[in-house]
């Protein structure tokens, strides 16, 4: 894990120079979180980011700064789905609200 820089508040208020916006997410009804990394944009080893409070809020996501390959591990830890791209704007019914941790990476 490089980096988790994610707030476990439905607000993220901390000042946030030098680090690099991974991605957003958000819930049905238009709430959504920043998640930002402190090691730069995505690499071939990415990121692993704990989804916090907001393992039981995820419906869609944008990813930003080289993150185009995601793995979303369920809730339950064993099961996963993966994405390409950069953004997905439904996690599909296994993983919507139901999302425990996110790998990103860069997938060129």
């Amino acid at each position: 894990m490089k980096s988790r820089t994610c707030s476990d508040t439905r607000t993220t208020t901390a000042d946030r120079s030098g680090q690099t916006l991974l991605m957003t997410w958000y819930e049905y009804g238009g709430g959504s979180t920043d998640v930002y990394g402190d090691y730069g944009p995505c690499d071939a080893d990415g990121y692993v980011l704990s989804t916090g409070l907001w393992r039981y809020s995820i419906s869609s996501f944008i990813t930003y700064n080289n993150c185009d390959g995601q793995q979303a591990v369920l809730n339950d830890g064993q099961n996963a789905v993966y994405y390409y791209g950069f953004g997905t704007p439904n996690v599909g019914a296994r993983a919507d609200d139901n999302i425990g941790w996110f790998k990103v990476w860069d997938a060129l």
